[in-house]
């Protein structure tokens, strides 16, 4: 996945926000998904699910080969994993 290049990332972002911020009291990076902010119609239009899945697949890929690791420096402790928060504010009444 070295290769592939994602030059929709500052649209998706727009559309499904997501990044890393940070790590947690651990030492462990924390990803943070915006659930609530997403707008599927509009990602697929800046998009195919094809390249979105490829870059899903590069982004952890880097995870596993930089951030894991200079967190693990980080922390003198090796870190394998991430915290992961699901923000769903503003998601629809229908899934409460």
């Amino acid at each position: 996945m070295k290769d592939f290049e994602f030059q929709e990332l500052v649209k998706v972002r727009l559309y499904y926000p997501h990044r890393y911020h940070g790590v947690d009291k651990e030492g462990q990076p924390v990803y943070i998904k915006r659930l609530g902010n997403t707008h599927p119609g509009k990602l697929m239009n800046v998009t195919t699910i094809d390249r979105y899945l490829k870059y899903h697949v590069q982004e952890f890929e880097k995870a596993l080969t930089e951030k894991f690791p200079a967190c693990s420096v980080a922390t003198k402790r090796r870190i394998c994993s991430r915290t992961s928060i699901l923000d769903v504010q503003g998601l629809d009444d229908e899934f409460e």
